[in-house]
C-alpha cells in the first residue's frame, strides 16, 4: 500500500472512530431543554422563546455563541444571525429544511422530540434498574476503548502527513493558487481603493517584490512599472507586473495604477490596494484566461515561479453588477456603518460618534429640513431623522436611517445628536449631544440594517429595508475595537473641520479641525512638549501642526494632513494650538492666529496623509496615503 493510500485509509477510519465514539455518547444521553414554541421566529425576532431556543441549542451540541452575548448561561431574547446559524445546523441534523426560519416543520421536530424523551423517561422508569446499569457501563467501557484506540490512529496518522509533507513539499509546482478580486471604492469599474488578493501554495521571498517588503509589512508608492504594479490594457488584460494577469472583460478605456502592497504573516497571501490612478469603466466584467508569469517571484527556497495558464480564473468583482450583486448596484443604500469611541470611556456616551457611508449623494432635506451638504444640524431629538435610541435589547436604532445589535446593555435609553453631511453628499457624521451614559457587556456588534421610507438620495429613491454588509468600529470595548489593530496600517482615520467663529465665513481665527488617527500616536513626533491628555500652544505655520492655505485652495496641516477647500481669494496660514486626547488617538488644531480668508463655494476633497513625520507609539511612521474626505464646514 502507498504512503498516500495510508494516509486515506487511516483518516477514513479515524473518521469512523469519532463518529462511533460521538454516537455512543450521545446514545447514552437524551436531549434536554426542549422548547415548546408556538409562532414562527426569524432574524429579529425577540422573546423569551427566542432565549429559550438558544438554551437548547447550546446545551445540544448546536453552539449559537462560545463567548459573549448567546453563549451557554448568557442565551438573550435576541434572534440575531448567530441563532440562525445554529437553527440551519440543527435542521440539517435532523434532515429537515435547513432555511434557518423557525417554522412549522421545526416546531413539529421540537414536539416530537419532547413526546420521545417523555416516553422514554415512562420506559426507563419501569426497566430493571441495575440492567440498565450494567447496559451503561459495559457502553462506558467500549468508548473508553474506542477514544484509545482513537488516539493511537491520530497520532499515526499525523506521523505519515508529516513525512508526505516533507517528501512532496518540493515535488510541488511553486505558483499561485488563487487570486480574488475586491471592490474596495463601493463604486462600479476599476479605482481606487480596489484590491486584488493573490495567494501562492509556498511562502514567498518578499524582497524580489520589493526590498523594503517584508512578512506582515508593507510597501506604498509602487508604480504600474514595477514587480506589483497594476496596468489595463484597452483590450481588458489586467496585468498585475511579474507576478499574473486575467481577463476582466471589456472596458471603456486604458488605465495605469499606483499600488501599495502588503504581506501577510504566513508570508503566502499578498494584498495589492491600488492608490492612484483614474477610474476605469468596465462595460462587461468577466473574469477568464488567468495565468501566472514566470521568472521573477521566488519561494523561500530560491525556487522562481513558471509561467502557467492553468492557473484557476480570478473570482470576485471591481463592483460591476453580477448576478450576486446586481440588486446592490441598482439600489440606493448603505455602504458601510463605522462607530468611533470619542470620550475615551467605556459604553454609548456623549461625544460618541456613528459615520454612515451611503452609495449615492443623499437629499440632506430628506433628513432634515435645515441640512445643507458641508454643514451640520444640532440637537436633534431621539425620535427625529437621526436620533438615537438603544433598547434594552441591545439594539441601536438611528431613527428612520439604520439599526444594529451592540450587545448587552444595562437599561434602554436616548440620545439627541448632531449631524454632518460631507461636502460630497455621501456621508453623514452622528455625534452624541445630550443623553444618559448607556455600559455595554460583552459588544458585539450584529445585524445591521438600514431603515426604509424616509432618506432619499438625489434622483428621489428611497433606502429600502436591507441589510448593511460592513458595520466595524467600537464604543470602547476592548472586544470590538477594530481601530486598535496591530496588524492594519497606522493611519488617519477622519478629519473634521469646524467653523470656531460663527460671524465670519471661511477660513479664521478660533475654527478648528479634529484628526482622528487609528492608532494611539507618540505625541513627541508632533512637538516635543505635547503630551497625552495636554496642549501646546503658538505652533508656526512651517512647523508640525501649523496651518497654511494656497491660492489655489489647498490646506495643508503641515507634516500631517492635506485637503482641499475650495475657491480662496489669496493664499494665507494660521499659528495654532495642539491638543491631544487622553487615549493619544484625537489632535486638534486650533486657529489661534492668521489673516482671514474667504471661502467661495467650499468643496472638501482629495484629503491625503503626510508621510514621514507622525509615529505611533511603536515607532511606525505614518506613511502618504489618501483619506477620507474631510467631513464638516469652515463655513
Amino acid at each position: 500500500m502507498s504512503l498516500l493510500k495510508k494516509i486515506t485509509f487511516f483518516a477514513t477510519f479515524v473518521s469512523i472512530i469519532t463518529v462511533g465514539t460521538f454516537f455512543c455518547s450521545n446514545f447514552v444521553f437524551a436531549v434536554s431543554d426542549i422548547p415548546t414554541i408556538t409562532r414562527d421566529l426569524t432574524v429579529g425576532s425577540t422573546g423569551d422563546d427566542v432565549k429559550a431556543l438558544q438554551v437548547f441549542l447550546n446545551k445540544n451540541g448546536y453552539t449559537v455563541a462560545k463567548t459573549g452575548a448567546g453563549s451557554l448561561g448568557k442565551e438573550t431574547n435576541l434572534f440575531g444571525n448567530a441563532t440562525k446559524a445554529a437553527l440551519i445546523a440543527f435542521q440539517k441534523a435532523n434532515n429537515i429544511s435547513a432555511s434557518g426560519l423557525l417554522s412549522s416543520q421545526t416546531r413539529e421536530l421540537l414536539n416530537n422530540l419532547k413526546k420521545n424523551n417523555s416516553n422514554s423517561s415512562t420506559t426507563n422508569t419501569n426497566t430493571n434498574s441495575s440492567s440498565d446499569s450494567s447496559v451503561i457501563d459495559s457502553l462506558k467501557t467500549e468508548i473508553a476503548n474506542l477514544k484509545t484506540a482513537l488516539a493511537e490512529l491520530k497520532s499515526l496518522y499525523n506521523s505519515l502527513l508529516s513525512k508526505i509533507d516533507s517528501s512532496s513539499t518540493n515535488n510541488n509546482d511553486f505558483g499561485i493558487s488563487a487570486i480574488k478580486v475586491i471592490d474596495g471604492a463601493d463604486e462600479e469599474g476599476i479605482n481606487i481603493g480596489d484590491q486584488i488578493i493573490i495567494t501562492f501554495n509556498q511562502i514567498i521571498d518578499p524582497t524580489v517584490i520589493s526590498s523594503s517588503l517584508s512578512k506582515s509589512g508593507l510597501v506604498s508608492g509602487i508604480s504600474y512599472s514595477k514587480i506589483g504594479g497594476v496596468s489595463i490594457s484597452s483590450t481588458g488584460l489586467v496585468t498585475i507586473k511579474g507576478i499574473a494577469s486575467f481577463d476582466l472583460g471589456s472596458v471603456k478605456s486604458a488605465g495605469n495604477f499606483t499600488s501599495k502592497i502588503a504581506l501577510n504573516s504566513t508570508g503566502k497571501i499578498l494584498t495589492i490596494t491600488l492608490t492612484g490612478g483614474s477610474d476605469v469603466k468596465i462595460n462587461s466584467e468577466d473574469f477568464s484566461n488567468t495565468a501566472q508569469i514566470g521568472g521573477t517571484i521566488k519561494n523561500s527556497s530560491g525556487e522562481k515561479m513558471a509561467s502557467d495558464s492553468s492557473i484557476a480564473d480570478a473570482s470576485g468583482s471591481f463592483g460591476s453588477a453580477t448576478d450576486e450583486d446586481e440588486d446592490d448596484e441598482e439600489d440606493f443604500y448603505i455602504s458601510r456603518i463605522k462607530v468611533y469611541n470619542e470620550n475615551d470611556e467605556d459604553g454609548i456616551n456623549e461625544g460618541d460618534e456613528i459615520n454612515i457611508t451611503f452609495s449615492e449623494v443623499l437629499d440632506p432635506e430628506s433628513i432634515n429640513d435645515d441640512l445643507e451638504k458641508g454643514s451640520y444640524v444640532n440637537n436633534i431629538d431621539s425620535d427625529e431623522t437621526g436620533g438615537i435610541v438603544i433598547d434594552d435589547d441591545g439594539i441601536l436604532t438611528i431613527t428612520d436611517i439604520a439599526s444594529f445589535y451592540v450587545g448587552d446593555v444595562e437599561d434602554e435609553g436616548e440620545f439627541k445628536t448632531k449631524i454632518a453631511l460631507a461636502s460630497s453628499g455621501k456621508v453623514l457624521v452622528i455625534t452624541l449631544v445630550d443623553g444618559d451614559d448607556i455600559d455595554i457587556d460583552d459588544e458585539d456588534f450584529d445585524d445591521a440594517k438600514q431603515i426604509s421610507g424616509t432618506v432619499k438620495n438625489e434622483d428621489g429613491n428611497k433606502l429600502t429595508s436591507k441589510d448593511i454588509k460592513t458595520l466595524e468600529g467600537t464604543f470602547g470595548s476592548d472586544s470590538n475595537n477594530s481601530d486598535d489593530d496591530e496588524d492594519a496600517d497606522f493611519s488617519i482615520a477622519s478629519i473634521n473641520v469646524y467653523d470656531g467663529n460663527d460671524s465670519q465665513d471661511g477660513l479664521a481665527e478660533n475654527d478648528f479641525i479634529i484628526v482622528r488617527f487609528n492608532r494611539a500616536i507618540d505625541p513627541k513626533s508632533i512637538n516635543s512638549s505635547l503630551n497625552k491628555d495636554g496642549s501646546v500652544e503658538n505652533i508656526e505655520n512651517d512647523e508640525t501642526g501649523g496651518v497654511v492655505v494656497s491660492s489655489n485652495g489647498k490646506l495643508t496641516i503641515t507634516n500631517i494632513a492635506s485637503f482641499n477647500v475650495g475657491d480662496v481669494e489669496k493664499s494665507t496660514s494660521f499659528e495654532t494650538k495642539l491638543s491631544l486626547s487622553s487615549t493619544g488617538k484625537i489632535l486638534t488644531i486650533f486657529f489661534t492666529d492668521g489673516t482671514q480668508v474667504d471661502l467661495d463655494e467650499e468643496n472638501l476633497e482629495e484629503a491625503r496623509q503626510i508621510g514621514g513625520t507622525v509615529k505611533d507609539i511603536n515607532g511606525n511612521k505614518i506613511l502618504s496615503d489618501d483619506v477620507n474626505e474631510p467631513v464638516g464646514t469652515f463655513i
